[in-house]
């Protein structure tokens, strides 16, 4: 955990009214941005205006949307994997919840 991926997750976090549907949103992402298209967002040479013009057109007008547009503004967006562990963590401390492996 990097300190610079934990400040951006607890923005995200205390920008996010719906902390559950916000994990599932940073999931869903990981998700849809493959090795390929994670490239693409973290390549120096397209401009971050048609990165934002791909973003504007996969997702609704949102919180989760406008957080990625900051993560491209300020060349971030690498750390959207870390990010979201943060983010999960947080979420899982706020509820005084624990994640475990069982084993059986």
């Amino acid at each position: 955990m990097s300190s610079l991926s934990n400040e951006y997750a607890k923005a995200y976090y205390f920008l996010e009214a719906d902390k559950a549907n916000g994990l599932n949103l940073l999931d869903d992402s990981l998700t849809i941005f493959s090795d390929e298209i994670y490239k693409f967002f973290n390549h120096p040479e397209i401009s971050i205006e048609d990165k934002k013009s791909i973003l504007e057109k996969t997702f609704e007008k949102s919180t989760f949307r406008d957080f990625l547009y900051v993560l491209l503004d300020n060349f971030r967006f690498d750390l959207l994997k870390e990010i979201r562990d943060d983010y999960e963590t947080l979420l899982l401390n706020d509820n005084k919840f624990t994640k475990v492996k069982v084993y059986s």
